[in-house]
């Protein structure tokens, strides 16, 4: 049996597109099997082509509730995040076999509304870590000033972190975007 491992670790802020992406694996015969701990490493095994609907859900401090429901519909849980287990916010991919009409984990509003609070939340600690970056920024300017010399290294990482969620912060605004538009 063949066996396929992709790399994606960047899947949570589009969730959407490896949505697509797992259903159009699928549809070539490449069935997903599992998703490793952290959630990047995606398997597969060469079997026979399905039509299988994928959601990739956000749910804060998920109960029994929360997954009842879901499995009540037909949905089966393919993965869940390590935030999950320390009562934190999570990530859930969620899958289900369907025929004629793919089906939806949640309505087009419902989503909307999940991505609009996850966009906010990122705009939230980006804002700190900006505040946070500025105020480390002026203490090296003061420490220059003062005789004490400067850690370039510290402000060479302190600005590659804010470049890299500043990224991240765009995908998701990106993400917020194409959801917008699919429900006008």
């Amino acid at each position: 049996m063949e066996k396929k491992m992709k790399f994606k670790f960047d899947w949570y802020s589009s969730p959407d597109r490896i949505e697509e992406w797992l259903e159009d694996m699928e549809e070539q015969g490449y069935n997903l099997y599992k998703i490793s701990k952290f959630g990047g490493i995606f398997y597969f095994y060469k079997g026979t082509p399905r039509k299988i609907k994928y959601a990739i859900d956000y749910y804060y401090d998920a109960e029994e509730d929360y997954f009842n429901k879901h499995k009540y519909r037909g949905w089966n849980l393919i993965f869940r995040s390590i935030g999950s287990f320390i009562g934190t916010s999570s990530w859930y991919v969620w899958s289900k076999i369907y025929e004629d009409v793919p089906p939806k984990l949640y309505s087009d509003l419902d989503k909307k509304d999940k991505v609009k609070s996850i966009l906010f939340m990122n705009v939230f600690l980006f804002t700190i870590l900006v505040v946070i970056f500025i105020y480390l920024l002026f203490t090296e300017i003061r420490n220059l000033f003062n005789g004490y010399g400067v850690d370039i290294c510290t402000i060479a990482l302190q600005i590659m972190l804010l470049i890299l969620y500043l990224v991240q912060l765009y995908r998701r605004i990106m993400y917020y975007l194409r959801i917008k538009k699919l429900t006008k």
